[in-house]
């Protein structure tokens, strides 16, 4: 399943990837994020129907999760919040609150970067 996936981003087939993830359960899903790059992970988690993108977040660790919602625009991030239940949004804005807190704000887009997503 990875392989095809990589190869349907490869090649820029983001219409059939967008297929092909809706087939997905969510926990497989969230499995197959984290086994991608940490560049393919973004797209495949950017292409997802938005309710489902949410519902896949929560089954994610929660640093691929930091990962991942650094990289939306914040009406993205909100919109994700606003479809996360209400206990997993928390958690998450804890954590990214305890990561911020933690970290010299000049650095912290470096170890963002550096979390493992692959």
């Amino acid at each position: 399943m990875i392989e095809e996936i990589e190869e349907l981003i490869k090649k820029k087939k983001y219409k059939k990837l967008k297929e092909e993830l809706a087939k997905i359960n969510n926990f497989d899903l969230a499995e197959l994020i984290e086994d991608l790059k940490r560049d393919e992970a973004i797209k495949v988690f950017s292409i997802m129907e938005k309710d489902k993108a949410a519902e896949v977040f929560t089954n994610l660790p929660i640093e691929i999760e930091a990962e991942l919602i650094s990289v939306l625009t914040d009406k993205e991030a909100v919109a994700l919040l606003n479809e996360m239940y209400a206990d997993d949004a928390a958690d998450l804005v804890e954590e990214m609150k305890t990561l911020v807190e933690n970290t010299d704000k000049k650095d912290l887009k470096k170890v963002i970067e550096e979390i493992p997503i692959d």
